[in-house]
């Protein structure tokens, strides 16, 4: 079962504990400048630093893993393990 986590709800989690899991990330307002309405990542979270979440991908192209930053207030993050 998938556990969602935004900063916006009012929980009693830690977004430290996610640090090192699998997760899954729907970027919010996607549907505004494509077609797409839904945008989903998947990687590791490796970090967070000022409300910026730091997430650990592999590229789709095979040249290695790709580190990317989102912003806590654009997506909503579940974990996959």
């Amino acid at each position: 079962m998938n556990r969602f986590y935004s900063i916006n709800e009012s929980t009693n989690m830690n977004v430290i504990d996610l640090v090192g899991k699998n997760v899954r990330f729907l970027i919010l307002g996607q549907y505004q400048e494509s077609l797409t309405p839904e945008l989903y990542m998947k990687g590791r979270l490796v970090g967070v630093d000022q409300a910026v979440y730091i997430i650990e991908t592999d590229n789709q192209d095979k040249t290695g893993k790709q580190t990317i930053c989102v912003p806590m207030s654009q997506c909503i993050v579940s974990t996959t393990d």
